[in-house]
Order: C-alpha cells, then sequence, then structure tokens
C-alpha cells in the first residue's frame, strides 16, 4: 500500500498510473491495428457497448 508520505502527487492513489496506461493504449492501438489490417469499421463492429 502506498504510503502518504511517499508521494507528492496530488492525484488519488493510481490516478497517475492510469493515466499513463491510457495513453500507452492510445498509441499502441493505432499501430496494431495498422499492422493487423484492421480498419476503424472492424473495431467499431467487434467494440462492446455495455450501457
Amino acid at each position: 500500500m502506498a504510503e502518504a508520505e511517499a508521494s507528492r502527487s496530488t492525484q488519488a492513489m493510481g490516478s497517475a498510473f492510469e493515466q499513463s496506461l491510457w495513453i500507452l493504449f492510445d498509441a499502441m492501438i493505432p499501430r496494431l491495428q495498422q499492422a493487423l489490417g484492421q480498419s476503424s469499421l472492424n473495431l467499431r463492429n467487434r467494440h462492446t457497448n455495455l450501457e
């Protein structure tokens, strides 16, 4: 568990890590899409909307 004095961030625990993952995955998806020959339409058709 993170200790309060070890971090100087004002973000809640995990926020910086979660944000870095979003940035990483946002950069990876277009590269994977191109490497696998997938169009945005292909991805959209397989995407599940849970709402």
